[in-house]
């Protein structure tokens, strides 16, 4: 009888260790769906307003300085706000499990008022700076319209605190397990747009910078409701430095340098194409239009959605149930990519042809953007696959390895890029590319197993 015991006991154990595999498996699944179909309904609401303001502005000077002037803010929030959640949501449920709810809270109140402080002094800084920055990266337009610019850009830099404290808050919600209302609440933005253009019709470009400000502040209150609903109450708060406060900074410093690195590539992708001749630099936007639409609706999605549940497992030092979770989802990523790599290099040509082949596109055009969308489009399993490991490496707060990678990365682009694209044109970047992305996984998960182990070692 005690035999049959010790054996129910042992089936009980083990029906315990994988009964929230299947669990968690299902979580991380369901939210990356969720935040999947959000992000996609958030861009079709994009849609008209791209289409108003191509109505109402054409090509003409106001549209071309809203869009210059919308560069430099876009890329200082997503340096700054994209590298929040990997720097502060590990930081958060270890605190959490450490300490309880009230000292996680804590922590959140005091990371809010030094990012308030840290992105205003950033604000100003480059709105000193913007007179000069601006006579570069629009050296070709007139007095009136660099004017014009410039006045956007004044308006504009208001979204960058807005957006990097909306980042903030999102990412507290995503560690609550909230994760529908944090990236629909970015549909808010659009429609703040589209409302401004159509009360003020007249105002010109005034109502494109005012519906983007009034859209990124919306979003900020709706998120901090939000949280409150959720007994998380949102006020200036400081109790000094603390080792969890300069934990996130640790984490948090490497993760901004890295998006400046990793923003590099693109750069020098684009700078490659334009040495290849006229045409050479849209023929490589047209061939990865498909690869960026895949990326952002699944592999980030994946990203924003498994950052959370890998933290709350190595918070609680659930060394089994993170190894599996990784293993299951890398699988997973890897079946999920695949496929969409083999077809859409079958059929790149097909593809092109009908979403592209009309007017001043020619066939040509068509060839050689099927060839950039067959060779990068097998950046998707490496990158999809990659996206986990990152995250696995940011939850055990070695984020300083993600710097090294992108260093690497740049580097190795630039190299493969110059060589490429001798032998095979435009194409020969987006082969880079997938190179770039492969040797990047191999680094991640070589970062990553290193990682664990020293996790392991470290909490026994």
């Amino acid at each position: 009888m005690s035999r049959f015991l010790r054996i129910d006991a042992l089936k009980e154990r083990a029906a315990s260790i994988s009964s929230p595999s299947r669990s968690v498996t299902r979580q991380i699944a369901g939210a990356t769906t969720v935040v999947a179909v959000t992000t996609a309904l958030v861009a079709l609401v994009s849609i008209p307003r791209e289409l108003l303001i191509a109505a109402r502005f054409g090509t003409g000077d106001a549209a071309d300085a809203f869009l210059v002037a919308l560069v430099v803010p876009t890329f200082v929030l997503g340096v700054l706000g994209g590298s929040v959640a990997s720097a502060f949501i590990p930081a958060y449920l270890r605190v959490i499990e450490r300490d309880g709810v009230d000292a996680g809270n804590r922590l959140l109140r005091e990371l809010t008022t030094i990012l308030v402080g840290l992105l205003c002094l950033v604000s100003v800084s480059v709105g000193v700076i913007s007179p000069y920055l601006l006579r570069i990266i629009a050296s070709g337009f007139s007095g009136s319209k660099l004017a014009l610019t410039q006045q956007a850009l004044y308006a504009l830099l208001l979204t960058v605190p807005l957006g990097g404290i909306a980042a903030l808050w999102a990412a507290a919600l995503n560690s609550k397990g909230a994760f529908a209302l944090p990236s629909l609440s970015q549909g808010i933005i659009p429609i703040a747009g589209i409302s401004a253009l159509l009360v003020f019709p007249d105002a010109g470009i005034e109502s494109l910078t005012a519906g983007m400000v009034i859209g990124f502040a919306l979003r900020t209150l709706i998120l901090a409701l939000a949280l409150r609903t959720m007994g998380v109450v949102i006020r200036p708060g400081w109790n000094g430095s603390s080792e969890d406060l300069r934990r996130v900074g640790r984490q948090y410093a490497p993760m901004a340098a890295a998006s400046v690195l990793m923003g590099g590539t693109t750069l020098v992708d684009q700078a490659v194409a334009a040495s290849l001749g006229p045409g050479s630099v849209a023929t490589l936007g047209y061939g990865l239009k498909f690869i960026t639409l895949v990326t952002g609706l699944g592999s980030l999605a994946l990203g924003t959605a498994v950052l959370p549940f890998l933290s709350r497992m190595v918070a609680t030092q659930n060394w089994s149930e993170l190894r599996s979770t990784v293993r299951t989802f890398s699988l997973l990523a890897l079946i999920a990519t695949l496929p969409i790599a083999v077809i859409a290099t079958i059929f790149a040509a097909p593809m092109v042809s009908l979403l592209f082949e009309r007017g001043e596109f020619s066939r040509a055009d068509t060839v050689a953007v099927a060839q950039v969308l067959a060779l990068g489009v097998w950046q998707l399993p490496f990158l999809a696959v990659g996206i986990v490991f990152s995250r696995l490496v940011s939850s055990l707060g070695a984020n300083h390895l993600l710097l090294i990678q992108a260093a690497m990365v740049l580097a190795l682009d630039v190299v493969l890029d110059v060589a490429l694209s001798r032998f095979a044109g435009v194409a020969g970047i987006a082969l880079a590319t997938t190179l770039v992305y492969a040797a990047s996984l191999i680094f991640l998960v070589v970062a990553a197993r290193v990682s664990i182990r020293r996790a392991v070692s470290f909490a026994y």
